[in-house]
């Protein structure tokens, strides 16, 4: 106990020397020459001791940088402005300095710190504000309105503050600012309109633009679901939570079933099955994606084993990839484990790039690719002549094959350009020698037109929807 006790002690001492020493830092004394008759062991400041005591209290409220209210202060401020400002509304704002850490590696951490004084002088210029840095990179203002219409107008003057050119060490620079904001009333709770003005400033940082936006309550349910699911995802994996529908890929010609699609679901113990759009994303932000990834591979190719034995001739099966999986794993050696360990054929395999992958040209990402290819490993460009898909890809990646777009293949055979644009892409396949699949084939009509464009394989509700291993295989007998 008595350890215990002299750790404390010392960690309060520790830390009174840093805030004394950050006050004679400001108040531009050193202590070592301030004797003035002080007894031994003591520093006597004379006539500097009111306005060093001054600066020692303003240190409790005040961030010492910026000099605008720390964020403790700010809060019991926002705090009084909700229990006195009866009738009227208080605007809370927060600001976030984007790429503060670019600002900082370029130019130097004394241009990082100089740019937030400046933030913090142009927001303090507001005529009624108050003013608080809330952490690094992050300030927050209140202002009172008597008209809650005048909010925009007002956060827009704030966005026009901050939008003029900054002036640093070495450098005067454009600097872009995120904006969140919501308004509160009289005995609203300030815990409360943080979190609102945070979910809207978490709003306009996802934004393409890094528009202002004002807190939205549904934003704040996207948001608490994504949380929840985010957590449910970590344990999904590990509670056997994930399965995978097969939808089959036909050979035009025969009408034979040559392949499927892999397509991930999670069956969620309480909102039941979700498809892909509802959850990979979450998984790609968290990077979970990463395990589940290599889940779906694994199993996937003990399917495909599973299919394939005794087959004269073998399915191929499709799985998607993100960008994610490329950078943490070491995609190929992943790969030949698994194939190693499941004596599978690396042609039973296709891998769907998607968009964030395509937009990787790196000679790293690129060399990954061909290692893949130089296994056996298919590659297709998914959702072709759409996003980033394009014919310089084609040129770029060592692919096998590539999907037409179902929005390109709807109606092929009723609009002129969908069928101009359609066969254009087939021919270009039979040039390049890649594979062509129509995606999102639904009718009798679509068919007989990719048939009659040379179109040799596709996908679609027509032939068969997304189902579970054992009716899939079912299919398959039958």
């Amino acid at each position: 106990m008595a350890n215990l006790k002299r750790k404390a002690a010392r960690s309060c001492m520790f830390r009174l020397r840093q805030r004394v020493s950050a006050v004679f830092a400001a108040a531009d004394v050193d202590p070592r020459k301030a004797t003035n008759h002080a007894k031994p062991g003591m520093i006597c400041l004379g006539g500097q001791l009111a306005g060093v005591a001054s600066r020692l209290d303003d240190s409790d409220h005040q961030d010492l940088l910026t000099g605008v209210a720390n964020r403790n202060h700010f809060h019991r401020h926002l705090e009084q402005m909700l229990l006195r400002e009866a009738g009227d509304y208080v605007l809370l704002t927060k600001c976030n300095v984007s790429r503060l850490h670019d600002i900082n590696t370029s130019f130097g951490y004394d241009a990082g710190d100089a740019l937030l004084v400046q933030v913090g002088q142009r927001l303090r210029s507001l005529s009624g504000a108050a003013v608080g840095r809330l952490s690094g990179d992050e300030f927050a203002v209140t202002l009172v309105l008597t008209d809650p219409g005048a909010a925009k107008a007002t956060i827009l003057l704030i966005r026009d503050l901050l939008t003029k050119k900054f002036l640093l060490p070495g450098a005067t620079i454009d600097v872009r600012f995120s904006i969140g904001y919501a308004l509160g009333r009289a005995g609203d709770n300030s815990i409360g309109l943080l979190r609102k003005a945070g979910i809207a400033l978490h709003e306009s940082k996802r934004s393409p633009f890094l528009d202002p936006i004002e807190f939205d309550r549904n934003a704040a349910i996207r948001i608490e679901s994504r949380v929840r699911l985010t957590s449910d995802l970590q344990h999904a994996l590990e509670n056997g939570e994930f399965l995978i529908h097969y939808q089959p890929e036909v050979e035009l010609a025969t009408g034979k079933i040559v392949g499927a699609e892999a397509l991930l679901r999670w069956e969620h113990t309480v909102y039941g099955t979700q498809p892909p759009n509802r959850f990979i994303p979450i998984a790609e932000d968290s990077g979970l994606i990463v395990e589940i990834g290599a889940w779906v591979l694994r199993h996937v190719v003990e399917f495909a084993v599973l299919v394939n034995r005794g087959r004269a001739t073998p399915l191929r099966f499709s799985v998607n990839v993100s960008q994610l999986q490329f950078r943490r794993n070491d995609l190929p050696q992943l790969l030949r484990a698994i194939l190693e360990q499941t004596d599978a054929d690396s042609s039973w395999l296709m891998l769907e790039l998607t968009e964030s992958l395509l937009a990787d040209d790196s000679p790293a990402m690129i060399g990954t690719l061909q290692d893949l290819r130089s296994m056996g490993v298919g590659l297709s460009v998914d959702d072709f002549g759409t996003g980033y898909s394009s014919l310089g890809h084609l040129n770029v990646f060592p692919v096998s094959e590539f999907k037409i777009d179902r929005s390109f293949v709807s109606q092929v055979d009723q609009n002129r350009s969908k069928h101009v644009i359609v066969g254009a892409m087939i021919r270009l396949g039979e040039e390049l020698q890649i594979s062509v699949v129509a995606e999102g084939v639904e009718t009798k009509d679509e068919v007989s037109v990719l048939r009659a464009l040379g179109c040799k394989y596709a996908q679609g509700y027509f032939f068969g929807r997304p189902t579970p291993e054992a009716e899939f295989v079912a299919l398959l007998d039958g």
